[in-house]
């Protein structure tokens, strides 16, 4: 067990998350399992994840470019696509998932674009419905 995994057992607190009141029990229940919602730092336009905790970026919402119009809770919608890190992270640690992003973004010679594009890489997750269907069903009660 790495300490990703380990602190996952630990209960979290999502009301101060911006998207908190979009959908609070689904937020709660996340938090109970461990996972964290932060509001992203104000550098940060895109969602990411390190470890169990989950940044969405400030403008987020129905008229962000990543997540708006793909869901009517665009909130949770967001979350959704980096529980698969939250996932990767448990499982391979701190350590072992940024070795293995790192590689695999020089494999891919720093284009993370290209990673996604590769169902194999850690972000190949979002465009395989498959596995992205997978990684939800993991998620719900």
């Amino acid at each position: 067990m790495n300490l990703i995994e380990l602190l996952s057992k630990v209960p979290r607190d999502n009301t101060k998350f911006k998207g908190y009141e979009e959908n609070p029990e689904y937020f709660d229940k996340l938090g109970e399992r461990g996972v964290k919602i932060r509001n992203a730092p104000g550098f940060s336009d895109n969602q990411f994840t390190i470890g169990n905790t989950i940044f969405m970026p400030p403008g987020a919402g129905p008229n962000d470019k990543y997540v708006g119009g793909r869901s009517p809770n665009v909130w949770q919608h967001g979350v959704q696509e980096e529980l698969g890190h939250v996932e990767q992270y448990r499982d391979m640690g701190l350590l072992g998932f940024a070795m293995k992003y790192f590689k695999e973004l020089a494999k891919h010679k720093f284009n993370r674009k290209a990673m996604y594009d590769d169902s194999e890489s850690l972000e190949g997750y979002h465009r395989d419905h498959d596995k992205y269907n997978d990684i939800l069903s993991d998620w719900e009660d």
